[in-house]
């Protein structure tokens, strides 16, 4: 067997492209669905691996576009050439369109030649020879694309069984497979990786990696500042090391028994088969995770408590090793699920340069003491804030008082703040763009001269964008005339506002 670990790093170094499955498994049912091909797919489940696998659909004379789909949103192709895969014009279009990919997205490609010589692969002769000789009488047009796939793969260091346990072989492949592809799998931005490596190292003190105890940790703090992020880097940093591995985004968000199938059908063997009663979901996950070492990002959890006991569970019901991640804003959720280790994501606010958040994707109440409080304090530390964005993506929006002496942080660029109904308090000189569209406002400036200090437009040199767009105000100030650098200014439905 030769080593396909080179190969493989090169062929994954170009662009990172969002993927829908780890894995593509091609290969030829009547030869090897049911042995071979059933074990190495149940294998790289259960190291959660996503792996697609043609279980479903129906063949006909063309390849189905949901196929295609399947392979081109796919980091790596494991093909399975077996005695008859060249007899059947479905896998020759599979591998054609896979040897594509690798040349156009840099998909890796690991070649298994189960019981045939891989020159008979490269070269089609033996039985790949005798298949080709039929397909030549009806398909000339296709034939040449073929064999050069078939050329291709067959020079592409490679898995040969030919004698020996396949039991021993196919560890051997998962053990390849998931070092090498999974380590690509990282796809964040540059810009989102400032400071990673410090929060890896603090989260990795709570999860005790080398502990045989269940950990659960906490990452805590407001909405928008990242959360998500880090529970991302941290799971594709160390999901290669688990059995089976899940990550749930938008817990809040999502109905439980949505979530429960999903954690089912990550780690499970078989676990495509939809549940329809949450306290029965919640019965299989415990027992089928009881014995395993999983993996389990829980992001955007609320105080739900039905969520909490058939969804997240306790510590009992994983297998020893085990480690769980949850992404919260409410702090009291340490006591509820008996976190071993918090992690309030404060550090390194410092360096935080845009804050981006979605006010209708949280049932939290914004409009407490508690939570300007929390606000007014991260806001302290960002410096380097540059842009704020506050808005909802849906519904009916929400309505927003700050108190009177909330500050914002000082170099501030642009600002988009929905549904605002009272003054902001900031350094207006480093403005580039401001958007309080909908916002309760009736005049630019008051007596105390503070809404955004907006009646002292001559400050604002650097001012491209302004959007007051369905406010109530009622007249512009005449010093609006003095922002020379303006390019943008949306007054759209604002009825009130006499011209």
């Amino acid at each position: 067997m030769a080593s396909t670990s080179a190969q493989m790093a090169s062929d994954s170094s170009p662009s990172m492209r969002r993927c829908l499955y780890d894995v593509f498994l091609s290969f030829r049912g009547e030869d090897t669905r049911d042995n071979f091909t059933d074990h190495l797919h149940t294998h790289l489940v259960q190291r959660g691996i996503k792996t697609f696998i043609d279980d479903q659909l129906t063949r006909g004379e063309e390849i189905q576009p949901e196929l295609l789909k399947a392979i081109e949103k796919s980091r790596s192709s494991i093909v399975v050439f077996s005695k008859k895969y060249a007899d059947s014009r479905w896998c020759l279009e599979e591998l054609a369109t896979i040897m594509e990919c690798r040349q156009k997205y840099g998909q890796v490609v690991l070649p298994i030649f189960y019981h045939v010589d891989p020159g008979d692969v490269r070269k089609q002769t033996g039985s790949f020879g005798a298949a080709f000789t039929e397909h030549e009488k009806n398909w000339k047009n296709k034939v040449q694309r073929w064999r050069e796939a078939l050329i291709e793969a067959g020079n592409i260091s490679r898995f040969h069984i030919e004698v020996g346990y396949e039991s021993e072989h196919i560890k051997k492949i998962i053990t390849n497979i998931s070092s090498v592809i999974l380590s690509y799998k990282l796809s964040f931005p540059k810009e989102n990786l400032v400071g990673m490596d410090d929060h890896m190292k603090n989260i990795s003190l709570g999860l005790n990696m080398e502990s045989n105890d269940v950990r659960m940790i906490m990452i805590y703090g407001i909405g928008g500042i990242g959360k998500t992020t880090i529970a991302q880097y941290v799971y594709e940093q160390i999901s290669r090391r688990f059995e089976c591995c899940s990550f749930l985004e938008n817990v809040e968000r999502t109905e439980l028994l949505g979530l429960q199938n999903q954690l089912l059908k990550d780690t499970i063997v078989g676990g495509n088969k939809k549940i329809s009663n949450t306290h029965q979901a919640a019965y299989v996950i415990e027992n089928s995770l009881h014995f395993r070492k999983a993996l389990i990002v829980f992001d955007s959890v609320d105080d739900d408590m039905n969520k909490l006991e058939l969804l997240v569970g306790t510590h009992n019901w994983f297998g020893k090793r085990s480690k769980i991640i949850i992404t919260t804003r409410d702090k009291h959720l340490l006591n509820t699920l008996k976190v071993d280790h918090p992690y309030e994501y404060e550090e390194g606010m410092q360096n935080v340069e845009t804050i981006s958040l979605d006010l209708s994707t949280s049932k939290e109440i914004w409009l407490t003491t508690e939570i300007f409080a929390q606000i007014k304090k991260v806001f302290v530390k960002m410096k380097k804030l540059r842009l704020l964005k506050v808005y909802t993506s849906y519904g009916d929006g929400y309505k927003m008082t700050l108190p009177n002496d909330f500050e914002f942080p000082p170099n501030l660029r642009y600002i988009h703040w929905e549904g605002l109904e009272s003054s902001l308090n900031f350094n207006e000189k480093n403005l580039v763009a401001i958007n309080l569209k909908s916002s309760n406002m009736k005049e630019l400036w008051e007596s105390d001269k503070r809404f955004c200090s907006l009646g002292a437009f001559h400050a604002m040199k650097f001012l491209r964008e302004l959007n007051l767009g369905r406010t109530g105000i009622k007249e512009l100030p005449s010093s609006i005339g003095s922002l020379t650098s303006l390019e943008i200014l949306d007054l759209s439905g604002c009825s009130n506002l006499y011209l």
